[in-house]
């Protein structure tokens, strides 16, 4: 018994592993290879396939996508780049604080990318190291998803902790300030980190072999007549989830059977976020095959894929073996939070995604027994991808640093992301722990 469950677990993990080394789309991929497998070699039950996150992860990216498309994310990125350019001297600072809005906004990292270049123009001109608020950048971008009420991670939690009687609100009121905290004491540590630019050996290398160039400023084209109106469609779509995500109360409920059922928070997201894009296209004039040709649309859409295949390879793998899991945890860990924040998080940087981190650990945690407020305080360790230097946002992130301070070390976890990443993820988990005992 013990030998097959260890051999279901290696297929899982080998799964999550080589569908993260080759990244991108093949992550969700190999997570349907691995539950094949199960299914047809181990004989496992299919668990759940995750048909509520996928369909709320749909509704934002359509909305999302509209508004790009619209041209209100370039109007975004001209305020924020406006924001940056009026401090340059606290870039390191304000870096994760403006990438931190346009996560919680929209509900995806990617998005943040878009002020990466304004970041290392700034940097560069005020001889500031670009790895420092580069990575503070990246970090903000990432770490603002577990507590956006636009983000899969945010929509999964609600929808397990609902039957404890949390809500949206409460996550928000937890998270939000958790995640600001850690990025400012983070950023403090970081602004001392690593050399000054003018004495670093790459940069100085770079410099005089003329392989480097001063970056030209970022130049934004004529926003679009409708940007402001998708703008503010946009953020009535959010204060209209977080209204009603807030007060439970305010949702539609229906009689079956004699029993009283309510419209479930993960249906409710999906509704408006698909009600508020079909909206914007007319008020905002787009066409809809310019919401497809988005890039947010084609990011999105991959992380439909790679969330469906390993999210439901990994329930189907602990739904079959629960009794062994809560048998061997109650026995041998009764009541050890940590041991369970541990492994969560090993899951987090294994599978490089918030949305299916959550869907996969938060359920786990219920069966567990630990209690909701516990889990709350520990969602912020969904956000592990900095522990691996293996997510397209490093890779970009590190790219746009012509500079050469922004790298992956010659032992693979001494990157530019290791020290920001830990105090901000475990920042969040003790900033939270916090204010748990404020709300709860």
């Amino acid at each position: 018994m013990l030998t097959v469950l260890l051999l279901q677990l290696v297929v899982v993990v080998a799964c999550i592993l080589i569908g993260s080394r080759y990244g991108g789309i093949a992550s969700g991929l190999f997570g349907g290879l691995g539950l094949a497998i199960l299914v047809f070699l181990f004989g496992l039950k299919p668990g759940s396939p995750p048909i509520n996150i996928v369909l709320i992860i749909c509704a934002i990216i359509s909305l999302s996508s509209a508004l790009h498309a619209a041209g209100g994310l370039d109007y975004l990125v001209g305020i924020a780049a406006k924001i940056l350019r009026n401090n340059p001297k606290r870039i390191t600072y304000m870096a994760p604080l403006v990438t931190c809005f346009f996560s919680l906004l929209c509900g995806s990292s990617y998005v943040a990318l878009a002020v990466f270049p304004i970041i290392v123009e700034i940097a560069y001109k005020e001889g500031i190291r670009p790895e420092r608020p580069i990575s503070m950048g990246l970090l903000g971008a990432t770490q603002a998803l577990t507590g956006s009420p636009m983000s899969a991670a945010t929509a999964v939690l609600v929808s397990v902790l609902a039957v404890y009687g949390v809500t949206l609100g409460q996550v928000m009121l937890v998270c939000i300030p958790s995640v600001v905290c850690a990025l400012m004491l983070a950023a403090f540590v970081v602004s001392h980190h690593g050399v000054e630019l003018d004495k670093d050996p790459e940069f100085i290398r770079r410099r005089d072999s003329g392989e480097l160039a001063s970056p030209a400023e970022v130049k934004f084209e004529a926003i679009k007549p409708k940007a402001k109106i998708a703008v503010g469609v946009f953020i009535a779509a959010i204060v209209v989830t977080v209204l009603l995500g807030s007060f439970p109360s305010l949702l539609p409920t229906w009689e079956v059977g004699g029993k009283v059922t309510r419209l479930s928070i993960p249906f409710t997201i999906s509704l408006v976020m698909f009600s508020f894009a079909a909206l914007m296209i007319p008020l905002c004039e787009i066409k809809p095959g310019k919401i497809i040709q988005s890039s947010i649309f084609s990011s999105g859409m991959m992380a439909v894929i790679s969330l469906f295949g390993v999210a439901w390879m990994c329930d189907t793998f602990f739904s079959n073996n629960k009794g062994t899991f809560i048998t061997f945890y109650q026995t041998y860990f009764s009541d050890s939070v940590w041991l369970y924040a541990v492994g969560f998080f090993i899951i987090s940087f294994l599978i490089a995604s918030q949305g299916a981190a959550t869907t996969i650990a938060m359920p786990l945690g219920v069966t567990l027994g630990i209690q909701a407020p516990y889990l709350l305080a520990l969602f912020p360790i969904a956000n592990g991808s900095w522990f691996l230097p293996i997510s397209g946002n490093m890779f970009a992130a590190i790219a746009m640093d012509r500079t050469g301070t922004t790298g992956i070390g010659k032992y693979l976890l001494n990157h530019s992301f290791i020290l920001p990443g830990a105090i901000t993820c475990f920042g969040s988990v003790f900033f939270a722990f916090i204010l748990i005992n404020l709300f709860f």
